[in-house]
């Protein structure tokens, strides 16, 4: 079952993509701007259906790869990746207000990639940048074009 866990992944998060865009037809708009309530819904909804087709797709060619290899089963990860995530994802919540949402996103990005990467790849330079740049960009998106207010924390 392990070979197929990707398959049935990128199927599931098909389907939800599938009733997330559904369910933005639901949404009703209250003023006529450029880009409507609609707008965010809608594109993460494409999001997540074009990652999952990949997904899906990768999943299907790594299962024709490895049915050849019995026992060829690859060992999950252990679970200190996932407590690690989720306690980034709780600190996050809590400093967000404190440091705004540019630094806290920032920092929350830079540890994530740390704690997701490769042992020996490990670049936190790059990681930093990477973060920052994303954290910016999303924090002019939001506030300039879409008019959503962010915590501006300590920078404000």
């Amino acid at each position: 079952m392990q070979r197929y866990k990707d398959i049935v992944s990128g199927a599931f998060l098909l389907l939800i993509a599938a009733v997330l865009y559904t369910a933005t037809f639901n949404i009703r708009t209250f003023m006529e701007t450029a880009y409507g309530a609609t707008f965010v819904p809608r594109l993460v909804a494409i999001v997540i259906a074009v990652l999952s087709l990949i997904l899906l797709i990768q999943g299907i060619q790594k299962a024709r790869r490895s049915e050849g290899e019995e026992g060829a089963e690859t060992v999950p990860k252990s679970g200190r990746h996932v407590i690690l995530t989720f306690g980034l994802i709780i600190g996050y919540i809590l400093v967000l207000d404190k440091l705004g949402f540019i630094l806290s996103t920032a920092i929350y990005s830079t540890l994530q990639m740390y704690v997701l990467s490769d042992f020996n790849r490990r670049k936190i330079v790059l990681y930093l940048i990477i973060s920052t740049i994303a954290s910016v960009t999303l924090y002019l998106v939001f506030k300039k074009l879409l008019y959503v207010m962010l915590p501006t924390g300590i920078l404000g």
